[in-house]
């Protein structure tokens, strides 16, 4: 007498499958998806670098913008002269902030506010170098506390594709950006 064994859902669990119903990508299917996939990368590499240093240019523009509206808005605020000091052009720049009036040497550490030193230099954006014609490089502009007028000028960033973006500071302390190669208006 034969006893059958009662089948546990545990059994069906564990059923035996042909090994045809395994099957993965051979090494002609991963070579060809890798070939594939390298000439996509040849082709995006230089695009993206071009995007790239766009980019640092339109970050160097828009800290100095960010920074030339907080010497204003603290020039107001203390109801005293805020100065923002440059120095060098090419690529070997600065500029800090100083909340006392007078201008500052972003090389050295007396370019503070509140006792914070306030400088930026070529190190924050490799690659971006300042335009020779720029009005504000090697001299400063101070925000005076009456509705924070300057004496005006510009500083002009590139970077070797060509890209330009200007910041401009008018008399009556109007900051803006300016360039032909992004959405704003043409530099003076």
């Amino acid at each position: 007498h034969i006893m059958k064994k009662n089948k546990t859902p545990r059994d069906s669990m564990y059923k035996r499958v042909p090994f045809q119903q395994f099957r993965g990508f051979t090494l002609i299917e991963l070579l060809v998806t890798l070939a594939v996939l390298a000439i996509l990368i040849a082709i995006a590499v230089p695009s993206m670098s071009g995007v790239l240093e766009r980019r640092k240019v339109h970050g160097a523009g828009e800290k100095l913008f960010a920074d030339l509206m907080y010497a204003k808005t603290e020039a107001i605020k203390r109801n005293s002269t805020v100065t923002v000091s440059f120095t060098g052009n090419d690529s070997t720049w600065c500029y800090g902030i100083a909340d006392d009036g007078a201008a500052c040497d972003c090389t050295a550490t007396d370019c503070t506010v509140d006792g914070v030193l306030k400088v930026t230099n070529q190190d924050d954006f490799p690659g971006v170098t300042v335009i020779a014609d720029s009005t504000l490089d090697g001299g400063s502009t101070s925000f005076t506390p009456l509705r924070g007028a300057a004496n005006g000028g510009n500083l002009q960033f590139s970077v070797p594709i060509g890209a330009e973006l200007g910041v401009v500071v008018s008399s009556v302390g109007r900051v803006r950006m300016c360039s032909a190669d992004f959405d704003f208006d043409a530099c003076p």
